[in-house]
């Protein structure tokens, strides 16, 4: 490979998978340096090809910790491929989004299953986005002492509020930044998004209901509750919180259940009216939902006759 030229070695590195062009980079000494000095255009052609631009640095997806990724670089690269396996990993389950016979479609052909995924990737793609918007935000320092301390996030009598700023389960800060991204969603994307959630809410709640053979009203109460804090924490976190739950092992598990005690403090804090908390992003969706399809309590109904009428068509009698 010595005598290749560099811009031969860069169409071939640009053309590989990360990994597979990190290894091409550990070949010898003259790859190592070509490939290094152009990371940033090698890393950023690759990182066009995903579903949405990311929106600056990303957030890493380990157990108990999310490190900062820059933009346009190997790390971040290497991250996107893994969210990709993973959101596909999602998509698939029928538990969770049951792409065959999705709620409120009915069954589904081929094509339209398809086209349903294309519209769902992109919107666990846009909970990945929401999520990352903390990893741009200069107040915000993400510290790994808080991912794996259950405690830091469930103390708030004795610090106040500021659990909540420093807390990465929470993101505090970043909140208004999240809000207003979803504010700015085009018509059909925030649609998609909101049908995201409530489907992985449902399929959650299923899941919940048919683990704990729950009732009774009370238990009734505490699914509601269950289902609320899981599509909070699937905007919050995307597809790091949702494979997590659906598909990691012990630990990773474990780390899933914490993000959902630390999203049940808040909502408890929030209903409770206690001063500082702040409103949910799943609530920013609803109203904006209800402003763009001029509608009531029934918004559900509307957004879900609204994917149905994109996914079969206006003149679907399903």
């Amino acid at each position: 490979m010595n005598a290749v030229p560099a811009d031969i070695v860069l169409i071939i590195a640009e053309r590989l998978d990360v990994k597979s062009m990190l290894k091409l980079k550990e070949a010898n000494r003259r790859l190592y340096a070509v490939i290094s000095e152009y990371e940033r255009s090698i890393s950023a052609a690759r990182i066009a090809s995903f579903t949405t631009m990311p929106p600056g640095a990303i957030l890493s997806s380990e157990i108990f910790l999310r490190r900062r990724l820059p933009n346009s670089s190997f790390k971040m690269a290497l991250e996107l491929e893994k969210r990709e396996l993973r959101v596909h990993d999602i998509l698939k389950d029928p538990m969770y989004i049951g792409l065959a016979f999705p709620p409120s479609l009915g069954g589904l052909t081929n094509a339209e299953q398809d086209h349903l995924h294309t519209l769902l990737k992109r919107a666990m793609s846009q909970c990945d986005d929401i999520a990352d918007i903390a990893a741009n935000i200069p107040q915000l320092l993400i510290t790994s002492r808080y991912y794996g301390n259950p405690n830091l996030a469930t103390t708030s009598q004795e610090n106040g509020v500021s659990w909540r700023h420093d807390d990465p389960y929470t993101n505090y800060f970043a909140r208004s930044f999240q809000r207003a991204y979803i504010r700015h969603l085009p018509t059909q994307d925030i649609t998609m998004l909101y049908y995201l959630v409530s489907i992985m809410g449902e399929g959650f709640g299923d899941d919940y209901g048919s683990l704990n053979h729950g009732s009774s009203s009370s238990s009734d109460a505490v699914l509601g509750e269950r289902v609320v804090i899981f599509e909070e924490a699937l905007l919050r976190h995307g597809s790091w919180f949702a494979w997590a739950h659906i598909f990691g092992d012990m630990a990773w598990s474990e780390m899933a259940n914490h993000i959902m005690e630390v999203g049940l403090s808040e909502l408890r804090s929030y209903e409770s009216g206690q001063v500082g908390v702040r409103s949910s992003l799943k609530s920013t969706i609803v109203c904006r939902c209800k402003e763009l399809y001029q509608c009531g309590d029934d918004v559900e109904l509307v957004i879900h006759e609204t994917v149905r009428r994109l996914i079969k068509g206006d003149d679907s009698d399903e």
